[in-house]
């Protein structure tokens, strides 16, 4: 959980810091939260299966 808030803020100040790039940024920061959502999916529905 740590881990992901930290990479979270870190690529949140990598686009503040290089603003001009902030629609990529904003994409990339989008596809990591699907990611980690769908992870998430996973997850549970490998503890509702009993994995």
């Amino acid at each position: 959980m740590r881990a992901q808030q930290f990479k979270q803020n870190f690529v949140a100040e990598q686009a503040r810091l290089w603003g001009n790039d902030a629609a990529v940024q904003k994409q990339q920061i989008a596809q990591v939260q699907a990611k980690q959502a769908q992870q998430r999916a996973d997850a549970q529905t490998a503890v509702s299966k009993g994995f």
